[in-house]
């Protein structure tokens, strides 16, 4: 099961969009007299954090974390994988005076893909060593590749969308550099905000088929029935479907 903690201890599927791209900034560069400056260098980055894992957490605990953004009123939730996803983005803009008015242009871009607060879980329940934490384990880390694996679709993306926006932002006229700068940043979050949307759904779609019901089923009754054992032995005169967390 993989969650996106996106400013809460759970976290939803990636039918939500999460945080949006950050923009730090576009440096303003003034030009020198002459043809149009050469552009732009796009250097787009992908940043991944550490994977740690957490095995602590009961499978109440597990399904109420996963509860903090999308209710969740059935089954038993005996792994769990988060991390967020968001981006940083810089640019240079060249700017020229043309009689009383200004005229710019990107010259370079820097987008960055950060993948973060990376946890594994799996439930306490399920001792470490035994064949059913191995096999929610092993589960979990396809989740963890899926996400892994983004970075080249990113680059693709991206690098497509930026050269597709040039004309947009090239030769944009304002009365002040700061005026072109402004025009330049808000068409450029415009394409980021859009590409990131498109990524956030390829994801969902992408862990949607690790989740399939297939594979719960394999799950459930995978190393003779081992998982269902265990739970059942921790839910014994136990009442309540979750365990009370505090979503952030």
């Amino acid at each position: 099961m993989m969650r996106d903690m996106k400013g809460c201890q759970g976290g939803s599927r990636r039918k939500a969009l999460g945080r949006m791209a950050l923009i730090s900034g576009a440096a303003l560069l003034l030009a020198a007299p002459g043809g149009p400056p050469p552009g732009p260098d796009i250097t787009i980055s992908v940043e991944r954090g550490a994977v740690a894992y957490d095995f602590t957490r009961s499978h109440k605990e597990l399904k109420s974390m996963a509860q903090c953004e999308r209710p969740a009123t059935a089954g038993k939730y005996l792994g769990l994988s988060r991390a967020t996803l968001d981006t940083t983005f810089s640019s240079q803009v060249a700017v020229r005076r043309i009689g009383r008015s200004f005229s710019g242009q990107v010259i370079t871009m820097d987008v960055t893909l950060n993948l973060n607060n990376r946890v594994v879980y799996v439930a306490s329940e399920l001792p470490e060593g035994t064949c059913s934490f191995q096999e929610t384990l092993a589960h979990e880390m396809r989740h963890v590749a899926i996400d892994d694996g983004l970075g080249d679709l990113f680059r693709k993306r991206m690098r497509r969308a930026f050269r597709e926006a040039l004309p947009t932002v090239t030769g944009v006229t304002g009365e002040s550099p700061n005026a072109v700068k402004a025009v330049i940043q808000a068409r450029m979050q415009v394409v980021l905000a859009q590409e990131m949307r498109q990524l956030r759904l390829e994801r969902h779609d992408r862990q949607g088929l690790v989740d399939s019901t297939e594979e719960y089923m394999r799950l459930g009754s995978s190393c003779g029935g081992e998982t269902m054992k265990l739970i059942a032995a921790a839910e014994r005169g136990d009442s309540g479907w979750h365990a009370p967390v505090q979503c952030r």
